[in-house]
């Protein structure tokens, strides 16, 4: 029988892989987008503008922040919450087929036995892990299932750093003057892998994550949108980050 950690690791792998392939893919389109719109202003926060590293760094952004969205969705907050709210649902139909055909079963946890004289309240373990993944750690959320709001926030931070750093390391701080195509796209999808693959690392460090964490989570992806939207029409410098350095 797999076990609890290692079905987390798992489900982790899998939305990892997922992820990685949506980055990739949606930004390529990205890359592209604004040229195939005859540069219509209106895409212009959307896809790359021009060659600069900045313009690499948003099209990454936004498909990390659609993955984020769509394990927020699917409840991926402790990697196994979802499995647990469908077994949840299923248990309860299950109940309630029961008592309409008036059959004794055992009760799954989170149904009270009303024979076995409970007062008809759930169990408060079995409610809390029947709620949707609301990204904030529940009470009875293993230690190691870590927050996904965080370790998405972190994820998108390491893109958007290693972009740049390898950037800048293999054209000598920019002075090189002239990017190499393969280099560039290599870079993108090694940073893709890493921004999804950050979340799984999360599950080996010893800590628990809280509201403070997940609020800080979508502070950090929140400001990353809204910087990216405001800089792609009002870059704050035509030098560095912004510097088309290819066209």
């Amino acid at each position: 029988m797999v076990s609890e950690s290692t079905r987390r690791r798992l489900s982790c792998l899998q939305w990892a892989i997922i992820g990685s392939i949506v980055v990739v893919a949606v930004g390529a389109i990205l890359h592209e987008l604004y040229k195939w719109s005859g540069r219509h202003a209106s895409l212009q926060w959307l896809g790359a503008t021009n060659e600069s590293v900045w313009e690499h760094i948003k099209i990454g952004v936004w498909p990390h922040l659609i993955v984020t969205l769509l394990m927020f969705s699917f409840g991926v907050c402790g990697f196994d919450s979802a499995p647990k709210r469908r077994e949840a649902a299923r248990q309860a139909e299950l109940d309630r087929i029961a008592d309409a055909a008036g059959i004794e079963r055992q009760r799954s946890p989170g149904r009270a036995d009303v024979k076995d004289g409970k007062d008809g309240k759930e169990d408060e373990r079995g409610k809390e892990e029947a709620q949707p993944c609301s990204g904030i750690p529940r009470r009875t959320t293993d230690a190691s299932a870590k927050d996904l709001l965080f370790g998405r926030a972190v994820g998108l931070l390491v893109l958007m750093l290693f972009i740049p750093v390898v950037f800048y390391s293999y054209t000598q701080g920019g002075k090189q003057g002239k990017s190499i195509l393969a280099v560039d796209i290599l870079t993108f999808v090694a940073a893709a892998i890493l921004s999804n693959f950050i979340l799984c690392a999360f599950s080996t460090l010893p800590w628990r994550a809280s509201w403070w964490s997940s609020a800080l989570g979508i502070t950090i992806m929140s400001s990353v949108a809204a910087l990216t939207i405001a800089w792609s029409y009002t870059p704050p410098s035509e030098r560095g980050l912004f510097f088309p350095y290819s066209e």
